[in-house]
């Protein structure tokens, strides 16, 4: 009895440091907001208030709203966004009653080989990061602790941040674990259906996104110009399937809402939000992420006939949710495909793609068959976030685009520092550094530049109808370093010309008149390093459009962007990323980790849980794209998929909650 009253008391004094930990960080990082601090500050409370008075109802609210809870166009923040406060606050929330109540798990209520798995998972993301860190250059010297938080929250792919962006994902779901385990333990299938419940909530809002994006920038009809939808994944700026591996991951449940709907009424609804959903998948024009979401249908009717799965008793039999379903992806796939050839052409080019794909993994699988580091290794990997720096390593092939990093000059001014490729002249303006702005005007814009570096050296400058990957209209300016002293940086007037800029009515009514538009600067030039000191957008009435204009806050509102060429920044497999990243040792633990919640799974579907195959679609779905895509890079998208893992575990794997409630 004293052991277990001493090692209660140990738990608690742990979750209170932890919660006080977690709250301390998000409010510091809160009140750094570059956009909305007091807003941030607002939301953190909440966030930490609600989840301690109710610690379950955050399985809803995570899995709803991380889809959207980042907005990197607008604050810049790269290493950390939204969504990690977010997650800081349910933490110290969730900690915080886990310290001021008993905890609901006991020693012996869960299997051991949970602890044992966790911090075997612990150890190697550790080691990981370590590597990762040590790998990369020193960090840029700095004046003072703001300069370090400038430097970390702007940084880039090649930066030792990298390895702490990427390590997010893992330590944020090691943590929540205990907390999910938790509310498991309180109430099994409350806790099981909140998060199923939250992936689906989290649909209309990326739907209702894609359409305001497609009818803001092409239409919603337009199936010919082959604009890819992006949403809000802004961790695309580089590249990669983002939205991909979401859709892969939360779109079976759309089906699941169908399947499960108590009413009429709320199968039509359920139903709408199956056909926006399809819709949603066509016009990312992934052949991934499709292919991945038929199997997952074609896995669910045969899962249903051979365990006859259950449904509410008022929703729909099997073969209506196949018949609808299929028709949905019938008639919307002719409609893109008829509408346009860029789909079909896309699917005729699958096999030489796949050719490419198949190039491209060797060369990152040969990083560990011959490794340029002596912390490289089969064993344990890459070191954590270090691809994309071991990738460009290898020649003239694998060269980035460009680079965009924070620093301070010799006279302590905060400056840009451009760069284009290494060597290749072709990819000079695939890269570059943009910000979004509200425009009024079609046209009639000034920018105004301070430049240094080398005299002569070009920089373009345009402002573009741009959501994110596509850029459509555009008007256009170049600008020199004046000849003289490369260092005094002194000011160029240039007048864009170009396409005038279209207002579109949905995107101009939402904004107050003003439609959205983005301000890009490219290094035209291979080897060229530019320094920006300072840049203003200039209206035909007189008035500036942009902020942070002298980068004095970092690159607080800019957001570095490539296009078009994004290879180096991604392997485009999840298991090669994964073994990449981790190691031998990492990836042979989440392979178990995951060969056991299938085997969960199973056991659920023999029981006739209807809940077991939300959780199976979900998860065949994510790994059946992540043959094409990789995932490490995209925080918010590599968490949610954690966080089926968790649940799943907790729901199936341990037989104690299995039969509970």
């Amino acid at each position: 009895m004293r052991g277990s009253a001493g090692l209660t008391g140990l738990t608690r004094a742990g979750a209170a440091l932890l919660a006080a930990s977690a709250l301390c960080a998000t409010l510091w990082l809160a009140a750094q907001h570059p956009v909305a601090p007091l807003g941030a500050l607002a939301g953190v409370w909440l966030v930490a208030t609600v989840t301690a008075w109710r610690p379950a109802c955050w399985l809803f609210w995570l899995p709803a709203l991380l889809p959207v809870l980042n907005f990197f166009p607008w604050t810049g923040w790269w290493l950390v966004d939204e969504s990690d406060l977010f997650v800081m606050a349910v933490l110290a929330g969730g900690y915080a009653r886990m310290a001021w109540a008993a905890p609901a798990i006991t020693p012996g209520a869960v299997p051991r080989w949970w602890g044992w798995a966790g911090l075997g998972l612990a150890l190697c993301v550790l080691q990981a990061f370590w590597r990762g860190w040590l790998d990369a250059p020193p960090l840029p010297p700095h004046t003072d602790w703001r300069d370090a938080l400038l430097q970390g929250l702007y940084a880039d792919h090649l930066s030792a941040w990298n390895s702490v962006r990427v390590a997010k994902s893992f330590v944020w779901a090691l943590l929540l674990a205990p907390l999910a385990w938790r509310a498991v333990a309180a109430d099994r299938q409350a806790s099981g259906l909140a998060f199923v419940r939250g992936m689906v909530a989290g649909l209309p809002l990326v739907g209702g996104l894609v359409l305001w994006e497609r009818e803001s920038q092409v239409g919603l009809l337009d199936f010919v110009s082959g604009y890819r939808t992006s949403a809000a994944f802004w961790e695309m700026h580089v590249g990669g399937g983002a939205i991909d591996a979401y859709l892969a991951l939360a779109a079976p449940l759309a089906l699941w809402a169908v399947w499960m709907a108590p009413t009429r009424s709320r199968w039509w609804l359920a139903l709408g939000l199956l056909w926006l959903t399809i819709y949603v998948l066509l016009t990312t024009y992934s052949r991934g992420v499709v292919g991945a979401f038929v199997i997952v249908l074609l896995a669910w009717a045969l899962a249903t006939r051979v365990f006859h799965l259950p449904h509410d008793g008022h929703g729909p039999g099997r073969r209506r949710v196949v018949m609808v379903t299929l028709i949905g992806l019938i008639v919307q796939g002719g409609i893109v495909i008829g509408a346009g050839a860029f789909l079909g052409d896309r699917l005729e080019q699958t096999s030489k793609d796949l050719l490419g794909r198949w190039a491209h993994w060797q060369r990152g699988v040969g990083l560990l068959q011959s490794p340029a580091s002596d912390r490289v290794g089969w064993w344990w990997g890459l070191g954590m976030g270090r691809f994309t720096a071991q990738y460009r390593a290898l020649g003239m092939e694998s060269e980035l685009s460009g680079r965009a990093a924070w620093q301070r000059d010799a006279q302590g001014r905060g400056v840009l520092a451009l760069s284009g490729p290494d060597s290749r002249d072709e990819l000079a303006l695939q890269f570059g550094v943009a910000q979004q702005v509200l425009l009024r005007d079609p046209e009639g814009y000034t920018v105004k530049l301070r430049l240094a570096g080398p005299a002569g050296a070009l920089v373009l400058v345009s402002v573009c109808q741009r959501h994110l990957i596509h850029s459509l209209r555009c008007q256009w300016a170049h600008g020199a370093v004046p000849p003289g002293d490369p260092n005094r940086g002194g000011w160029l007037s240039l007048r864009l010309r170009g396409h005038p800029l279209p207002v579109h009515a949905a995107s101009s009514l939402a904004n107050g008149g003003a439609f959205p538009a983005m301000l890009t600067l490219h290094a035209t030039q291979a080897g060229q390093r530019s320094q920006l000191l300072s840049v203003q957008l200039w209206d035909a009435h007189g008035r500036q459009r942009l902020q942070n204009t002298d980068f004095s806050a970092g690159l607080s509102h800019w957001m570095p962007a490539a296009q078009a060429y994004y290879q180096p920044w991604h392997i485009d497999n999840l298991y090669l990323d994964l073994l990449l990243e981790l190691g031998l040792m990492g990836w042979l633990l989440l392979a178990a980790l995951a060969s056991a919640a299938m085997v969960g799974v199973g056991r659920g579907l023999a029981a006739r849980d209807s809940l077991a195959w939300a959780y199976g679609a979900a998860a065949l779905g994510f790994l059946s794209v992540g043959a094409l895509i990789s995932i490490s890079e995209v925080p918010r998208v590599l968490l949610l998929a954690l966080m089926t893992l968790v649940m799943v575990l907790g729901l199936w794997t341990n037989r104690r909650t299995q039969h509970r409630n």
